[in-house]
């Protein structure tokens, strides 16, 4: 028994399924995970035909297995200094990183358009690490890795496309080193997962809006998101994925954004005596540049993804739930006037959970 290689990857580039088999005489354990373009906001990772993993890989909130890029942050902006009027035969109203017109014109004797600055690309996080959220989860103990067994398939499903590229980092391994039955393997009774959900709709309110639909495909466990811990097993939540928010909506007189995140078991709210929940405040009430405004404001709570870099808020002890418990999880709402709608893609966030089976 032992390791063969520390260090391997492979990588799929373009529209074919990616698939990673462990010959005769060896085996695997995927470490990260890595997905740039893809044709869904949703991946599967299958062990053969099992569902061992489900991750958001693109939408509003951002990528949980992005290939972070290695440009340093940098914007260029058009300063207009004062002076004399010029005589010119064309005005080009300026574009702001949102997409819209602003109210600023560059007047110029030619016909020439064309792009001023390059503000967008401060839209999207910079980089702050070349892992994924399995990566960081597993450099912090918390994710052992994907073990696939001699004669085993690794597949990534459903993001494939003509500009997609799929990597993945693994170990190659001894046959005898990597079962099924291991942490997250394709029959293990224990396996830890992002668990994504929402409010089951749009959410305008000021009062607590409870999370009680979740996003991931049926072979996961609901809890908490309107379910309890079913029998025989136990529940433990490690962390907490999310990020504040106000839409590219607010107008400074209806506006919307989030301000507390609430978690209550058996009546009690969890790390807040004054019942308010934990701090998760975005407090723009007017749009910038006709953006979203995803993780400009103030919390210890984070989404580790290439729109919202900050790490996720992780429990300073697992929350350990057994058979029967139940927990609530509420995003509060600050609201002016008739308020701004936040869509499900907008307030999603995501349990990071461990599931064991009784034996």
């Amino acid at each position: 028994m032992g390791m063969k290689n520390p260090f391997m990857l492979k990588t799929v580039i373009g529209n074919t399924t990616f698939s990673l088999k462990a010959d005769p005489g060896e085996s695997f354990l995927v470490r990260d995970v890595w997905i740039v373009s893809p044709s869904a906001n949703y991946v599967n990772l299958k062990i053969d035909r099992t569902l061992v993993g489900y991750f958001r890989c693109g939408g509003t909130l951002g990528s949980h297995l992005n290939m972070h890029r290695g440009r340093a942050q940098h914007s260029h902006s058009l300063e207009l200094a004062a002076g004399a009027a010029i005589t010119a035969t064309n005005h080009q109203q300026i574009t702001n990183s949102g997409g819209s017109a602003s109210g600023l014109y560059v007047a110029n004797s030619g016909t020439t358009d064309g792009d001023g600055t390059r503000a967008l690309d401060m839209s999207r996080s910079g980089e702050q690490s070349a892992l994924t959220l399995l990566g960081l989860l597993g450099s912090q103990g918390l994710f052992a890795g994907y073990p696939v067994a001699e004669g085993q398939t690794f597949v990534i499903d459903g993001v494939k496309d003509s500009d997609s590229i799929v990597m993945v980092q693994y170990e190659v391994h001894d046959a005898e080193d990597m079962s099924g039955d291991m942490p997250n393997g394709s029959h293990a009774s224990e396996y830890t997962f992002v668990n994504y959900g929402n409010c089951g709709a749009s959410i305008q309110a000021t009062a607590d809006n409870l999370f009680s639909t979740p996003k991931n495909p049926a072979e996961f466990h609901d809890f908490p998101y309107g379910k309890v811990v079913p029998p025989n097993y136990e529940i433990t939540l490690l962390g907490i994925l999310g990020s504040t928010f106000a839409p590219k909506e607010n107008d400074g007189t209806d506006y919307s954004y989030t301000k507390y995140l609430k978690m209550v078991k058996q009546r009690e709210t969890l790390f807040d005596e004054d019942r308010n929940g934990i701090l998760f405040i975005a407090r723009n009430t007017s749009s910038k540049a006709n953006n979203d405004m995803i993780a400009e404001g103030w919390s210890p709570i984070g989404n580790y993804t290439d729109e919202d870099a900050k790490p996720p808020f992780l429990f300073p002890a697992p929350l350990v739930f057994l058979p029967g418990d139940e927990l609530n999880i509420y995003v509060t709402l600050e609201i002016g006037s008739s308020g701004q709608a936040l869509a499900i893609d907008e307030h999603e966030i995501g349990l990071i959970t461990t599931v064991r089976r009784a034996a």
